[in-house]
């Protein structure tokens, strides 16, 4: 039983940090709407686009916070630890947009109105699979955050315009294009 101790304290490290993240996706959600859409988009039209572009959108967040933690002045360690913050708020801004992605997949009908059901439900689903041993922790999480940064990156400089008459998927059809269906009708069934 020695170890008992450190174990609840992991989990119960991990389990306030994924519910921290719940509730960040949500205040991304609900402060910044047309910048969480953007990045649902980015996440939804070229989900490896946001990939590749967030490695070098997350080496220069780190290579600037590593030099200004790193100075020798405490007026620029105190901006560092800012950039910090700043940059984690930036990369899991852009991984709302992921969040919201994976909760328009799992749309129900009752969430006419209520976006930020969708996100809720995403958001869980993205951070149980996070805690996945091996798939979650090297695969999914670094892919989530990485993709987080170029889809924030993305959704700052995308023009507002081609997001609104871009078509997302609806509840009726979250993953298939409702074009690229053939509507069933009564008499074939």
């Amino acid at each position: 039983m020695p170890y008992f101790s450190s174990t609840l304290f992991v989990v119960v490290l991990v389990v306030s940090v994924l519910i921290t993240l719940t509730g960040y996706f949500l205040l991304v959600r609900s402060l910044f709407p047309g910048f969480a859409l953007r990045a649902e988009v980015a996440w939804t039209r070229r989900p490896w686009l946001s990939v590749l572009l967030g490695v070098p959108v997350l080496l220069g967040l780190v290579i600037v916070s590593f030099v200004l933690l790193n100075a020798p002045s405490a007026p620029l360690r105190i901006v560092g630890f800012a950039a910090v913050g700043l940059g984690l708020g930036f990369v899991f801004a852009g991984t709302s947009g992921l969040a919201a992605r994976i909760g328009r997949g799992l749309s129900s009908p009752t969430d006419a109105g209520r976006e930020w059901a969708r996100t809720l439900r995403g958001g869980m689903v993205l951070e149980i699979s996070m805690v996945l041993p091996v798939l979650g922790w090297f695969l999914i999480a670094p892919i989530a955050v990485i993709g987080g940064a170029g889809a924030a990156f993305r959704a700052l400089f995308k023009p507002k315009k081609d997001v609104a008459a871009l078509p997302l998927p609806t509840a009726a059809a979250p993953l298939v294009a409702a074009e690229a269906v053939p509507a069933r009708s009564e008499k074939a069934a």
